[in-house]
């Protein structure tokens, strides 16, 4: 298949640069948009990627219960919540068939900081948010492991003015809000510290939820051109997981889900989540003269949570156990993710570059136990006693990468892009059970090309071809010598998983007569090789005469078109618009207006309109 891609690409290419001839706007000083620290560089007119932009306002203004809403009106997104305002974040059909707790294979990144959650989900302060930008595609090349058909970038609100709210929200099912912030503004300074809660007893069993924020963010201004911006968050949710039902039938008998079955078998596989997550960063700017800047951020993500699994159907007796919260296994993971990034970035009429550099140091310590005394079947001789630790281990994972951007005009309306990064990732495991330390290393390579074209003042065509990739874990490599009893098999052999995407799209701008109408419409190509799954199938039991191994077993692709049209709408009608004919029925055929105060606020419309 890749020699119709090539066709159709030299295609394109020809048809921009012959196309440049024809234009008559001038590119002036081409700049670099991308970073993974800020979002104060922001301009679609070069970009040759899809990207989709969010302001935190229409966030605020939608009073949504989580992010999914918002989300979901980016073509090619989509997201799954598990409670609450926490989701799983998928792009172009990547990782959603996976579950529980793998990573997305999106990067998600808040306030330059990377983050990822053991559960596989990510937790997003609505009450918090300046903005999301969206990069569709392979964005290895700015953002490394895992980011195999995008990133979502997120930047937290600052202080903005001299105020102080209290609010508050309620809704169905026992949803409620409560909201407390203040923020000041001056000539040295600008800061803001918000507190929050949400709760709800969801609708369906076990879909309840707590989530406490406090979020603060202080900018110092040392000079004319540099400040200094020091970020905090610190949230505490509990959580259930629950949401779905197990077919027709119990759709239309057990809608909540409530029943579990004789055996316990209904239940979710894990359930009662405890999750303590603490972010800082500090992040310092520096302009040099009108077209040059530097940043650095220093960050720290910690995220303390608890949970149990493995429903008990059987007690250490051998009777049935049905109740809801019976469970047999608690799981206890603490994770710290350290890093610091520098980017330094140059514009100008022939070339703009982005030079940057991405250190990480993260720690992954898991530590599993049984609950109760249990047996795994009524006849089984075996019995698992309670407090008995069954996993305790240690992953250290060192980043090294070096990355960077480069943008040249071709002419005086068409830009190439050109960007790439090198990954150095060290897996250091440590069992405390069964002593002995595996190492691993990855060398992994990443890059985008593209071309820009403004055909008109209003229109640009883009295209370009973007890598991303995800390095296996230390599961995936060794399970086989972690526990031998496992009855799967290592494989240190393994490859990293590589994207490749290919996206030809037009984005613009229409002006209407009230407003501007924005698109951007796309095609996209996106594959993926060396796909990691277990030889037996995903989440198949391993026996000794089919034994488990986790292989590199082939690719999977993905392709269509998205479209995308926005308008902002007129925030009030103005009576300085011409009047527009409307057709008012007659008040008996209005049958919703049965009351005298619907029929007074009725005939008082009618009048309103016709004057």
């Amino acid at each position: 298949m890749s020699k119709p891609r090539r066709i159709s690409h030299s295609i394109l290419l020809s048809t921009l640069l012959a196309t440049t001839c024809f234009a008559s706007e001038d590119l002036g000083i081409i700049g670099i948009d991308s970073t993974t620290i800020d979002d104060r560089f922001h301009s679609s007119r070069t970009e040759v990627s899809p990207t989709a932009t969010i302001d935190g306002q229409k966030v605020d203004d939608a009073h949504v219960e989580n992010i999914q809403q918002v989300l979901q009106s980016i073509p090619g997104m989509t997201t799954e919540v598990t409670s609450g305002d926490s989701i799983k974040i998928h792009i172009r059909g990547v990782e959603n068939q996976r579950y529980m707790g793998e990573k997305p294979g999106v990067a998600v990144v808040i306030d330059g900081v990377p983050v990822f959650e053991r559960t596989g989900s990510v937790n997003i302060d609505l009450d918090d948010i300046a903005s999301i930008k969206v990069i569709k595609g392979g964005a290895s090349y700015l953002f490394g492991d895992d980011a195999l058909a995008g990133a979502v970038i997120i930047t937290t609100k600052k202080g903005t003015a001299n105020k102080s709210t209290i609010s508050t929200e309620i809704g169905s099912f026992g949803y409620h809000k409560l909201l407390a912030e203040t923020s000041l503004s001056k000539d040295s300074y600008n800061a803001r510290i918000q507190a929050s809660e949400r709760k709800s007893d969801g609708y369906w069993a076990n879909s309840g939820y707590t989530a406490q924020y406090v979020d603060g963010k202080i900018q110092y201004y040392i000079d004319d051109s540099s400040d200094l911006t020091f970020g905090a968050e610190a949230s505490k949710r509990k959580k259930d997981s629950h949401g779905t039902v197990g077919g027709v039938i119990q759709a239309l008998n057990d809608p909540k889900s409530i029943s579990t079955g004789t055996d316990g078998g209904g239940r979710d596989y894990a359930r009662m989540f405890d999750v303590d997550l603490l972010k800082l960063y500090l992040t310092y700017s520096k302009d040099f003269g009108n077209n040059s800047n530097l940043l650095i951020n220093a960050y720290q993500y910690g995220d303390d949570t608890t949970f149990d699994s493995g429903p008990q159907k059987y007690s250490s007796t051998g009777a049935v156990v049905i109740a809801d919260d019976a469970y047999t296994t608690l799981n206890d993971y603490h994770q710290i993710q350290r890093g610091l990034k520098s980017e330094y970035r140059s514009s100008g009429d022939y070339l703009a570059y982005l030079l940057g550099a991405d250190l990480r140091n993260n720690t992954y310590k898991n530590k599993t136990s049984y609950l109760v005394d249990f047996k795994t079947s009524a006849f089984s001789p075996t019995i698992y006693h309670a407090g008995t630790i069954t996993g305790d281990n240690k992953t250290t994972e060192a980043v090294y990468a070096p990355y960077a951007e480069i943008k040249v005009p071709l002419g005086e309306a068409t830009t190439l892009t050109l960007n790439g990064r090198y990954d150095n990732i060290q897996l250091d495991y440590t069992n405390y059970l069964n002593p002995g330390d595996l190492q691993k290393d990855f060398n992994v390579y990443s890059h985008r090309i593209g071309v820009s074209h403004n055909l008109t003042p209003n229109t640009t065509l883009f295209m370009s071809r973007s890598t991303g990739f995800r390095a296996p874990s230390i599961d995936q490599l060794f399970n086989g010598t972690i526990t031998p009893s496992s009855k799967v098999q290592s494989n240190p052999d393994l490859k990293p998983e590589q994207s490749v995407d290919y996206d030809l799209g037009i984005r613009g701008t229409i002006p209407t007569v009230d407003n501007t109408l924005t698109y951007e419409a796309t095609l996209f190509w996106l594959d993926r090789k060396n796909y990691i799954m277990s030889s037996i199938g995903q989440y198949a039991a391993a026996t000794t005469t089919h034994p488990e191994q986790y292989e590199n077993i082939g690719g999977m692709r993905s392709k269509g078109v998205e479209l995308s049209l926005s308008k902002a709408m007129p925030k009030k009608l103005s009576p300085l618009i011409s009047p527009i004919p409307i057709s008012i029925p007659t008040l008996h055929s209005m049958k919703i207006f049965t009351s005298g105060l619907g029929v007074r606020m009725l005939r008082a419309l009618r009048r309103y309109i016709t004057t």
